[in-house]
């Protein structure tokens, strides 16, 4: 059973550390690709209604007189996103998502033998997990060769707040094989370094072996009232080589 405690007299300490994976989810080179990934999707979804709405004039004869909706499924059309907007748009959340993660539950994990299995990082160093609920994914973040922290958000109603009183935490000491898994999803949340303190033939190993891995949205478009619902999902996506 998980136990959380209240942890009142490092709140500054933790809302610092909420700060940085906030800056790292909204602002990094993977935050810049996610979010252009996600304004494509709506933008495409736009284009299907205005279609529909008969609010867009067809292509000229030379394309085929075709909506845009066609044009964007053919490849005629393509939508350009400045991955500078969505990054943007991280910096305007980031005190938003700073207070979620410091009102949320976190595991501080300590790896007592860091000298010969360390924590690894990388240039994503906010790497996700899985949760029980389908909805939330926790975020691993390596701080150190011997500590790292996870941190699960929680769901709560749209209008309630954030309060630094809701922040919880315990502390977790882990074994090597828990070190091993940890670092397997850093590597697959990586955009494109891993960084390590050592040298050894188990960590160009594991890079190797996961580096195929990349963090990546799956979207989701439900037919809604006279609309769409649209749904984006942040997950770990195996790439073939």
């Amino acid at each position: 059973m998980r136990i959380f405690i209240s942890w009142e007299a490092n709140r500054r300490v933790c809302f610092s550390h909420s700060g940085f994976v906030s800056f790292v989810v909204g602002c990094s080179p993977t935050a810049m690709r996610l979010g252009s990934t996600s304004l494509i999707n709506l933008t495409h979804a736009e284009a299907e209604l205005l279609d529909k709405t008969g609010e867009l004039d067809r292509a000229p004869p030379e394309l085929g007189s075709k909506t845009l909706t066609d044009l964007l499924k053919n490849g005629s059309a393509k939508i350009n996103i400045n991955q500078k907007y969505p990054q943007s748009m991280g910096i305007n959340s980031f005190l938003e998502v700073a207070s979620c993660f410091s009102s949320s539950h976190w595991e501080i994990l300590v790896n007592p033998r860091f000298e010969k299995f360390p924590f690894l990082t990388s240039d994503y160093p906010a790497a996700i997990e899985k949760t029980v609920d389908p909805r939330v994914v926790s975020r691993l973040v390596p701080l150190r060769p011997d500590l790292a922290v996870r941190i699960y958000p929680q769901i709560r109603p749209s209008m309630r707040p954030y309060f630094p009183t809701d922040f919880r935490y315990r502390i977790k000491k882990i074994s090597p094989s828990e070190v091993t898994s940890a670092n397997r999803t850093i590597i697959r949340s990586s955009e494109n370094l891993v960084f390590s303190p050592i040298i050894g033939p188990w960590i160009r190993r594991m890079i190797s072996q996961n580096s195929r891995y990349r963090i990546e949205l799956e979207h989701t478009k439900s037919p809604h009232g006279t609309g769409f619902l649209l749904t984006n999902q942040i997950t770990l996506k195996e790439h073939s080589v």
